[in-house]
């Protein structure tokens, strides 16, 4: 029983750590994305 509890806590661990780890690779194509897409639009801005 304590084994199985073991594992399961050291899995959870490292599902946190995956998580931490994405998370800034998330905010920062989340940023770039925002980026393109303004300069899109000045692009368009532009054209017109």
């Amino acid at each position: 029983m304590t084994e199985s509890k073991e594992v399961m806590s050291i899995s959870e661990s490292a599902n946190r750590a995956d998580i931490r780890k994405n998370f800034p690779i998330s905010v920062e194509s989340a940023v770039v994305g925002e980026i393109s897409l303004f300069t899109l639009e000045k692009n368009k801005q532009f054209s017109l």
